[in-house]
Order: C-alpha cells, then sequence, then structure tokens
C-alpha cells in the first residue's frame, strides 16, 4: 500500500512539473510570436526626417522666385523633408504672419509651430536701381534669408547674396543662380545637421 501510494503523489508531482513546464513554454512561444506579429505589422522604420519650410520672401516678383527657387533647391535634398510652399502659406495666413523679419524668439517659436516644420527659412529679396558718381546706372539684387529653429525661435544662421549688373534682369538672374546651387544648398543643410548635434 505505501509502495503504491508514493507512486501515485511521485506521478501527480511530475505531472505538475510537466504542467508547469508546459505552460512556461506555452508563454513564452505567445511571447515571441507578438514580438514578430508586431515587427511584421510596425517595421522598424528609418528615423524621422527632419521638416523645413521656406516661406515668401517679400511680395516683390523677385522675392517670390528667390523664396521658390530656394525650396525647389532644398526640396531635391534626401536629408530634409521640405514642406509644400502652399501648406506653409496656409499656416501663414491661419495665424496672421505679414512677412516680418522682427521676430522675438516667442514669435519665432509660435511661427514654427504653427507652420509644424523643425526649421523655416524667412527673409527678402529685392532689385534695387542704384547710382553712384563712380559709375552710371545699375541694378542690385539681393536676398536676406534667416534659417530659424522652430524648437527654441533661435536664429541658426543667415545669408545675404547680393549682386549687381548694368540690368535689372541680369542681376537678379545671378541672385536665382546663387540661390540654386548645390554649395548654397549644402550650407543650409551643414548649418541644419549641426543645430541638431548639438541638441
Amino acid at each position: 500500500m505505501v509502495g503504491a501510494e508514493s507512486l501515485s503523489v511521485g506521478f501527480y508531482l511530475r505531472t505538475d512539473a510537466i504542467t508547469i513546464m508546459l505552460l512556461r513554454l506555452s508563454f513564452l512561444v505567445f511571447f515571441l510570436s507578438s514580438l514578430l506579429l508586431a515587427s511584421a505589422v510596425n517595421p522598424q522604420s528609418p528615423q524621422r526626417k527632419v521638416t523645413l519650410a521656406v516661406l515668401d520672401f517679400g511680395e516683390s516678383r523677385v522675392g517670390k522666385v528667390a523664396s521658390d527657387t530656394l525650396w525647389a533647391s532644398l526640396k531635391s535634398a534626401a536629408q530634409v523633408n521640405v514642406i509644400d510652399r502652399e501648406e506653409t502659406r496656409a499656416a501663414m495666413k491661419g495665424i496672421g504672419y505679414a512677412g516680418s523679419l522682427n521676430l522675438s524668439r516667442q514669435e519665432a517659436r509660435s511661427l514654427g509651430e504653427a507652420i509644424g516644420s523643425d526649421f523655416y527659412l524667412i527673409g527678402d529679396a529685392q532689385t534695387l536701381r542704384r547710382s553712384s558718381s563712380t559709375r552710371p546706372v545699375y541694378f542690385e539684387s539681393y536676398a536676406s534669408i534667416f534659417l530659424v529653429s522652430s524648437r527654441t525661435g533661435r536664429l541658426i544662421t543667415w545669408q545675404r547674396p547680393s549682386f549687381q549688373a548694368s540690368s535689372a534682369e541680369d542681376s537678379e538672374k545671378q541672385l536665382i543662380a546663387e540661390l540654386a546651387n548645390d554649395q548654397n544648398r549644402t550650407r543650409n543643410l551643414a548649418a541644419i545637421l549641426k543645430t541638431l548635434e548639438d541638441r
């Protein structure tokens, strides 16, 4: 009788151990399956691209051409996601931004937040008729361009390319060519990437 009772107890102990082992194994299989399913449904995506907006550079014709040219140049860069021009204009209109370049840091942050970008470029571009005692009438086309961090409202960098020629058309062509070139795009991207590294 004692031997049969011991055998019965041993059998139950082994059964309990097997049950616990099977439960642990089931949990492990369930856990691994969940991980595989999650990675299949939501695969690891690359880091989010930095967003950049280019605002209009004033109301003049050359201002619109200059900002459109800069937008198109930056749009071709793989490192940033450049926000659509119409979306940017709608956001500017929505908060009543009228093109002022004299912004407090809070105003600059609010503007960036309304646009929904990490960085933005604001500025002004004009062609002016000039004259001096040393030379006949000439034309100067320039752009004042400011790169701003939306997160801090801080001015990251600025540039003021300027070109002179005997006709407005020629000076504007030089300005637009400068804004479209690879070196100008590289300068803007380098400033953005350096700011991200310094955070």
